[in-house]
């Protein structure tokens, strides 16, 4: 669904940033899933609090910090897209460093909350996994916008960030997703992204 929601708002004239934030709990079945950290995990609490959920699930959809859920999955996905940016985020890449290695980033954020923070996301797609064992094993999954590389700024300012991508991550299917958000009530305040990493010339 996460594709279909891109693609579809894509071509309405909408840009949907999505971020896969594979998590690390379901790791005791057999196959631990390469792109799970602990920190997704941690966030995916933080929503679940938000949100007034008792326990933790996947999938778990959320759009602009809020979860997405029942039968009229459609239309609560698009009332969610339909509310304002009330913050203005911008990101760049900096001519500078080397392809693959050393990438800096720059990022303005105005307008933005006193107490929010800004997020920056590398998410890589293309993601070919094979799984050995647990539920789905001999299955063969494929993952697109996995988080890969993420940081958090607080409070939100301007500025520049190098990034380091993880070794196994293929730079030209790598893009970057930035937003602003309330660390209590994960409430997004605006957002950007960029399709690739590489330096303008």
């Amino acid at each position: 669904m996460q594709n279909q929601v891109v693609s579809d708002n894509f071509g309405m004239g909408t840009r949907v940033w999505a971020i896969a934030w594979h998590v690390d709990y379901w790791d005791y079945l057999g196959w631990p899933d390469p792109y799970a950290q602990a920190e997704h995990t941690d966030r995916q609490i933080a929503y679940a609090k938000a949100n007034g959920h008792q326990n933790l699930f996947t999938p778990h959809m959320l759009v602009a910090g809020k979860t997405i859920s029942g039968i009229a999955v459609g239309g609560a996905i698009q009332g969610a897209l339909q509310q304002a940016a009330t913050s203005s985020v911008t990101i760049w890449r900096d001519p500078i460093g080397v392809p693959g290695s050393e990438i800096h980033i720059g990022f303005s954020v105005r307008d933005a909350p006193m107490d929010s923070e800004l997020h920056l996301v590398v998410v890589e797609r293309g993601l070919v996994h094979e799984i050995g064992g647990g539920e789905n094993h001999g299955k063969t999954l494929n993952h697109d916008a996995a988080a890969r590389w993420w940081q958090k700024l607080a409070p939100a300012v301007s500025g520049t960030i190098q990034v380091v991508l993880p070794e196994a991550a293929v730079f030209d299917n790598c893009s970057m997703v930035a937003f602003v958000q309330d660390p209590s009530t994960m409430q997004l305040f605006g957002a950007t992204g960029l399709d690739t990493l590489r330096a303008p010339r």
